[in-house]
């Protein structure tokens, strides 16, 4: 694999971005519970498909209305928030009708212009998509058209968004009990595969073992490399990165977001009007914030808690042994 001079400075310039610094002990606890993660996960979604999930006639506006709906529901204060920017001329709305296919759904800020793109699937995970994508324009940072310090927290309040309006599609008997869980165990596998790409990413830092990325050592990395199973992967996430086609952080972005949105779901079954009151809290944060800082106010736990305390709630599901 060759790699340009620039390309190897533009990934050492991701892999020892500052601005991460903040969030690395959120990572580095993952790190330290990737195989028990792993596990973990992988007990609670084996045998599991999705096969029960059959397609609806919802059209786009039905699933908009329902989501829309739920966050009225669920608070006043964040729904308000949430219409006027779905009405604001400003941002870029892209809507599709529902189709078979998942053709991409995202919401972000470009060139200081908040965008939301809507390509759901004709089923249940579209209609939680839906609502997930929402979730994302509900935070002060989108308000104000700046993202975070750190994107590691980019997915906490939609994924906990998504995790309490499954329940309510749940008990408005909108979905049934089966369709419930399927959702459920289809977003810990979508973590999952992102769990794998973190293990190919340890393998890189132990590769580098803190030293910046040269051609020699490029080199020397795809001679000790050789007989892994996973050297192509390896290899092709380092050109990726230093290509720009996949962002160093994403994946972590997800798997932090599961736990840490996981822990406060379930705070929010046993007393929902004082973790939405948390949450309101969390939201109304701006970008300039510590984004651990954030995360640690919100669940009131250290990173390396969360972690832990968040492997405690599958100890029953599966049997995965304490570190």
């Amino acid at each position: 694999m060759i790699l340009s001079k620039s390309e190897i400075e533009e990934f050492n310039r991701k892999y020892h971005n500052k601005e991460t610094d903040a969030f690395n002990n959120y990572i580095n606890s993952v790190r330290k519970q990737l195989e028990t993660l792993h596990h973990a996960w992988q007990e609670i979604t084996k045998d599991k498909d999705n096969n029960i999930i059959k397609d609806n006639d919802y059209s786009l506006s039905d699933m908009i209305t329902i989501s829309l709906e739920f966050f009225a529901c669920f608070d006043k204060d964040i729904y308000t928030n949430l219409l006027k920017i779905l009405n604001d001329d400003s941002v870029k709305l892209n809507f599709s009708e529902p189709s078979a296919e998942n053709r991409g759904n995202n919401c972000g800020i470009k060139d200081w212009r908040r965008f939301i793109n809507l390509n759901p699937t004709n089923n249940v995970f579209g209609l939680t998509t839906v609502c997930h994508e929402f979730a994302h324009l509900t935070s002060q940072r989108m308000q104000e058209k700046k993202m975070p310090k750190s994107e590691y927290i980019g997915e906490v309040e939609s994924m906990f968004i998504e995790k309490v309006f499954a329940k309510y599609l749940l008990d408005k008997k909108i979905i049934s009990e089966e369709e419930y869980d399927a959702v459920n165990i289809s977003l810990i596998k979508s973590v999952s595969n992102r769990l794998e790409a973190v293990f190919q990413e340890n393998d890189i830092l132990n590769f580098l073992k803190g030293d910046i990325l040269t051609e020699e050592k490029l080199a020397e990395g795809e001679k000790l490399l050789k007989n892994s199973p996973n050297k192509d992967a390896i290899l092709n996430r380092i050109q990726s990165i230093a290509k720009g086609t996949i962002k160093s952080d994403v994946d972590f972005r997800y798997i932090i977001g599961e736990v840490v949105s996981e822990l406060l779901f379930e705070e929010y079954k046993k007393e929902p009007q004082k973790t939405t009151a948390k949450f309101k809290e969390y939201l109304k944060h701006n970008a300039d914030i510590d984004p651990q800082s954030m995360v640690v106010e919100l669940i009131g736990k250290s990173p390396e808690e969360t972690v832990s305390d968040y492997l405690a709630l599958f100890r029953e599901l599966s049997d995965i042994e304490q570190e």
